[in-house]
């Protein structure tokens, strides 16, 4: 009996080797199998017949033209495929927010098309015996005599299984099963507000320059980026490259002044509360910024297509997080701490440090110059003012007691600086809110502690203005950018720069999402922004006279005007 069971266990062994190596063979030669197409990604003058074959003899070759996976049951292919750039709408016409609600969401609400420009797009594999043996293959195809013409942005193709964005349970897009649990806050709540690695889709990513060629194409994931901003018709995307998908990183020049090219996190934006305005307001502050002593996160206009139709102006932008630190500054990631919302959330790394120097301020007179001396080998000071004196002019609304983050190193000589991101209310965004007129010194110090107000956010600030060694440091720096930062004409220059560059790509824009309602509108806001840069720096010298009670402060506002 024992000698049946042994060559019977032997046997079972013998068995399962043989299949094993069966299944290793097999795989070998047939798992991921090439195909042959006859198109690549891009744009076509004319309709062309898209060809695919394999030199493997009984297969066959199952496609979609949807975005969807290609099985089985997938559309066999038998002739070649007729390209034309047709395609119906379908994703576009399924409402991205709740089209009814409390009255001030009338201004938030999505609106169908006017127009939809098209690309076909087509995912194809290779399969035998029931199996699929090839990469799945996914190609985007613009096809009319003038149509690269027609972007003088980079064009994204994103392609997905529809219901990874818009399915009522399970799509990342749409109010769905989240908004009719939770309802209304301020905002409308919805699939979109859902965050995590459960809330991640797969997507594949081409990016065309604006000669036609292919930039990059790859497999990624997606999740929806923004609170307030998630809830606007139009919507924010963070990506992210992993192994899992197809790369670990991408490498490519995305941002023609950086002189990184390696990213594991990027994000499409939708350029946050000024979606319903001029589409780059924070991009086109950072950039000013960039004489001072700040990070900021560059950027890169980009027209979106989501599986075959426009959807419109979607700014690339760099992600803040320890992979931007890694490969724009070689700080590894386990060497980084980030903080936000007061410093009192961790992102990265630890919060002890931190804690220690808010200790050390409640528990000393920073006033003493020894003691503000201590606080200035925990603080890059330079950093700290010039993100406040940057706050301060804009008339920043949405913080201090939000878009706060705060980053250093594990090095014993690092100092904590401040990050400056999502500037999308302030510059005249509200007449109520972040005026030409606002009195942003006293924002900036509020005691109070509602939304966009905490003691917490400026307690540091708060603090220091207490020592007259760093409140000359404050208004010398002040005075420096009112004179050349932020002078009137530089500004204007700015703004006319930014016009310029969206102008050609914002009524096809509009008539996507129609917001803002039309051109004229869309000029208009460019027209506030005008205004703003013209009287803000005088505004902003009698606020720095009140609030510090001083008797003049050298800086002549009308001159920056000439």
């Amino acid at each position: 009996m024992q000698i049946i069971r042994k060559y019977s266990f032997r046997i079972l062994c013998f068995i399962a080797l043989f299949f094993f190596v069966f299944i290793i063979v097999w795989r070998l030669y047939y798992l991921n199998r090439e195909l042959d197409f006859s198109h690549e990604s891009g744009f076509y003058d004319t309709s062309f017949n898209l060809v695919l074959e394999s030199d493997l003899k009984s297969y066959s070759i199952r496609y979609t033209l949807d975005g969807s996976i290609p099985r089985l049951t997938s559309t066999l292919y038998e002739t070649p495929i007729f390209i034309d750039g047709s395609n119906q709408n379908n994703n576009s016409l399924i409402p991205t927010t709740p089209l009814e609600g409390a009255d001030h969401l009338y201004k938030f609400v999505w609106w169908g098309p006017k127009e939809v420009k098209k690309a076909t797009i087509i995912k194809f594999a290779l399969f035998k015996h029931g199996f699929q043996i090839s990469p799945i293959y996914t190609k985007t195809y613009f096809v009319n005599n003038h149509f690269i013409h027609d972007y003088q942005f980079p064009v994204i193709s994103l392609i997905t299984d529809s219901t990874n964005l818009f399915d009522f349970n399970n799509g990342i897009y749409v109010p769905g099963q989240k908004h009719e649990d939770d309802g209304f806050n301020y905002f409308a709540v919805g699939n979109y507000h859902n965050r995590g690695r459960d809330w991640e889709r797969p997507v594949h990513l081409t990016l065309l320059d604006n000669t036609g060629n292919i930039s990059f194409e790859t497999n990624a994931g997606v999740r929806m980026r923004g609170y307030s901003s998630a809830s606007f018709p139009q919507k924010s995307f963070n990506i992210y490259f992993r192994n899992k998908y197809g790369i670990d990183t991408l490498i490519y020049p995305l941002f023609e002044d950086s002189h990184n090219n390696i990213y594991k996190r990027l994000i499409l934006r939708n350029s946050g509360s000024d979606f319903f305005k001029t589409h780059f307001r924070d991009a086109m502050l950072q950039d000013l910024l960039s004489s001072m002593n700040l990070e900021i996160q560059r950027f890169s206009p980009s027209v979106l297509f989501i599986n075959g139709e426009y959807w419109g102006i979607h700014n690339i932008r760099e992600k803040y997080d320890k992979y931007y630190f890694k490969y724009n500054h070689g700080i590894s990631e386990d060497s980084i701490n980030i903080l936000g919302v007061c410093g009192h959330t961790i992102e990265e790394g630890s919060i002890d440090n931190y804690v220690k120097i808010e200790e050390f301020i409640k528990n000393n007179d920073i006033s003493i110059l020894e003691n503000y001396h201590v606080i200035a080998q925990k603080i890059d000071i330079d950093n700290f003012i010039d993100f406040f004196v940057a706050q301060i002019y804009y008339a920043h609304y949405d913080w201090p007691c939000n878009n706060y983050k705060i980053w250093k190193t594990n090095a014993a000589d690092s100092k904590w600086r401040f990050l400056i991101y999502d500037l999308d209310a302030s510059f005249g965004h509200d007449p109520k809110k972040s005026d030409v007129t606002t009195l942003s010194l006293e924002h900036a110090t509020s005691l109070l502690n509602e939304w966009p107000y905490c003691q917490c956010s400026n307690f540091f600030f708060r603090s220091l203005l207490n020592n007259n060694e760093f409140k000359k440091q404050f208004l010398i720096k002040f005075k420096y950018h009112l004179e050349n930062t932020f002078s009137t004409n530089l500004v204007l220059s700015k703004i006319a720069e930014y016009q310029l560059l969206f102008e050609s790509e914002m009524r096809n824009h509009i008539n996507r999402w129609q917001h803002p309602r039309s051109m004229d509108i869309w000029y208009e806001e460019i027209d506030k922004l005008k205004t703003f840069a013209i009287n803000r720096p005088c505004i902003v010298k009698d606020n720095i006279i009140s609030f510090f009670e001083l008797d003049d402060f050298d800086f002549d506002c009308n001159e920056s005007k000439k």
